[in-house]
């Protein structure tokens, strides 16, 4: 029998206020950081203080 999953909560921010554009994530309780961008806007992205977080980085699509 599988254990039940623990519930998490989770805090997105809609940097430009839109959420198809920058947004960055945070799970409460955990150390971890999620910026996820628009290929458009990379460049930009990549001049954010988070990028410069040890870390994984996906480029996808």
């Amino acid at each position: 029998m599988r254990e039940p999953s623990k519930a998490r909560s989770m805090e997105l921010f809609f940097i430009d206020g839109k959420p198809d554009g920058m947004l960055t994530a945070e799970v409460f309780n955990w150390t971890g950081h999620v910026l996820v961008t628009p290929r458009t806007r990379l460049k930009e992205a990549l001049a954010r203080t988070e990028c410069s977080y040890t870390g994984i980085y996906l480029l996808l699509g």
